[in-house]
């Protein structure tokens, strides 16, 4: 059996697939308790998420998919956070076209925890 190749459009699939399931996540919080418990903001092609402080799923995903991430949308997303006095933790994709490090490494010297790769490029 052969392993099924990692493809633009398949990282596509799984980033949003982990994006979509963290917004709901988010809403749910917010039905539980109303108020600036949790928040959603689409940036660039992803979302930025907020579950509560310290919550693993407190972090932008999905961002660059379909094109570059800009300055105004890395500043929308630092401001999402720190107007929730959290820190800016981004999941990217190597695969996107906007995403990997091309989201952090232009923008090193601003405040970033870290960053995680959720998809990687089939080995040779």
């Amino acid at each position: 059996m052969t392993a099924p190749l990692l493809d633009l459009a398949l990282a596509r699939r799984i980033e949003l697939a982990e994006a979509h399931a963290a917004v709901n996540c988010a809403k749910a919080a917010e039905q539980l308790a109303p108020g600036p418990a949790a928040a959603v903001e689409p940036i660039a092609g992803g979302f930025a998420i907020y579950c509560g402080a310290n919550s693993p799923v407190t972090q932008a995903v999905g961002l660059g998919l379909n094109g570059a991430v800009s300055d105004e949308d890395f500043h929308r997303l630092q401001e999402f956070y720190r107007s929730r006095n959290e820190t800016v933790r981004v999941e990217t994709c190597p695969l996107a076209p906007g995403g990997g490090v091309t989201v952090i490494e232009p923008r090193a010297s601003l405040p970033l925890k870290g960053a995680v790769t959720a998809a990687f490029r089939p080995s040779k």
